[in-house]
């Protein structure tokens, strides 16, 4: 697992967490209102259940589907912004983390295996 997948899932994984301890922080940060019990039930259900989970398969080496749900996240932010008064610091700082974590996944893995290529010279061992 490359480093920034690791990072990415860890990300996915604590916000899951802490929306299923601390479902009232989840709602803060998201500028949720949860009117009752049933509210924070619905936070810590939905992004602490799905979250958590994703961020498990993540851990698992499951990044396909962990890539997926954060590109749809993005693209769900973007298309919500047709909408003039959902576009504020707050939506917009969400933004660029959903970018920041998706871009996590997306970042090539750096493997050093394929840079070693072996070249056979000929004449270089004294046989022609």
């Amino acid at each position: 697992m490359a480093p920034t997948s690791l990072l990415g899932s860890l990300a996915t994984l604590l916000f899951g967490v802490v929306s299923l301890v601390k479902p009232d922080a989840t709602a803060k940060v998201t500028n949720l209102e949860p009117v009752d019990a049933a509210g924070r039930s619905e936070i810590t259900t939905v992004f602490g259940g799905v979250f958590t989970t994703l961020g498990i398969f993540g851990l698992a080496g499951e990044e396909r589907p962990v890539t997926l749900v954060w590109l749809g996240v993005v693209l769900a932010r973007i298309a919500s912004f047709r909408d003039q008064e959902a576009v504020s610091a707050d939506t917009i700082v969400g933004l660029l983390v959903e970018i920041g974590i998706l871009g996590l996944f997306l970042a090539p893995e750096g493997d050093d295996d394929t840079a070693a290529v072996e070249v056979e010279v000929p004449g270089a061992d004294g046989d022609d």
